[in-house]
């Protein structure tokens, strides 16, 4: 987004921000390493306007195995997943 969009570094569960300050909040790969998830989601919701949008994504739960196989196919077994 560029100089449209305001990007800043904070902690998930005290974010330094007014209520309804954003329209959109983007969280990638962020909210499993999050000790307090519930609590950061609500905090996110706190900075979002009413109707604002979350973007969140994630790894699945076999992101890794191709990697895995492969590496387990060429005689290195390093559990990528776990």
């Amino acid at each position: 987004f560029g100089a449209r969009a305001h990007y800043a570094l904070a902690d998930a569960l005290d974010l330094p921000f007014h209520d309804a300050a954003f329209d959109v909040v983007a969280a990638n790969h962020m909210l499993y390493h999050v000790r307090d998830r519930p609590r950061a989601l609500r905090e996110i919701r706190r900075v979002l306007v009413p109707g604002g949008v979350l973007f969140a994504s994630t790894v699945g739960e076999r992101h890794m195995i191709e990697l895995d196989e492969h590496l387990h196919a060429i005689g290195i077994d390093d559990d990528l997943q776990g």
